[in-house]
């Protein structure tokens, strides 16, 4: 008879295996999705206020729009973000990449101490600012995360957003579309 149990058991104990698989894989796009971040909800096309900052030196500054200026790209990021250290190569390699095609300029969302030191740190040689209300600034570029890069035309219209760590096809990319932005412009 138990001769009999073996097969029985065996095919129980293979289901119950299955269903734990598919609960684990279940779980796991379900764990996946909550950690992807939504698509950046700021619109291309869209217009934004001028951006209140303060220099590193405590003198208050607006990034406002021209149309005789140049296109800007705003990088926001804070000083303890892990994702935004890695993102530095990236940035720099698009301030030397687009040459001067549009204004590069970095947003920290940290304090003004944090922020001079992780600029000298990290030799930045593009514009760094300080955020004047760094919640006010995450609601009007609609940052849901950093590191945070957005371009923006001289009179305020978004032409590109990009949300996290821009590896290496992205930021081909956005090179691609601004230096083609700026030889049409």
């Amino acid at each position: 008879m138990s001769t009999k149990l073996y097969p029985i058991f065996l095919h129980l104990a293979l289901i119950g295996l299955a269903a734990t698989t598919l609960a684990v894989v279940q779980e796991n796009r379900r764990l996946v999705e909550q950690m992807t971040p939504d698509p950046p909800r700021l619109e291309l096309g869209t217009v934004i206020a001028p951006v209140a900052a303060v220099d590193l030196d405590g003198t208050p500054r607006t990034l406002a729009w021209d149309a005789a200026a140049k296109d800007r790209l705003l990088l926001v990021f804070t000083t303890s973000c892990p994702a935004c250290k890695q993102n530095l190569e990236a940035w720099v390699s698009l301030h030397r990449e687009l040459g001067g095609a549009v204004e590069v300029v970095g947003i920290s969302l940290s304090d003004a101490e944090a922020t001079r030191a992780y600029v000298d740190a990290y030799d930045l040689p593009f514009d760094v600012v300080l955020a004047a209300n760094s919640e006010a600034l995450a609601v009007a570029l609609e940052v849901q995360l950093v590191p945070f890069t957005v371009w923006v035309d001289s009179e305020g219209h978004v032409r590109g957003v990009w949300e996290g760590v821009l590896f290496e096809k992205t930021r081909e990319r956005a090179v691609a579309s601004i230096q083609g932005q700026a030889q049409r412009g």
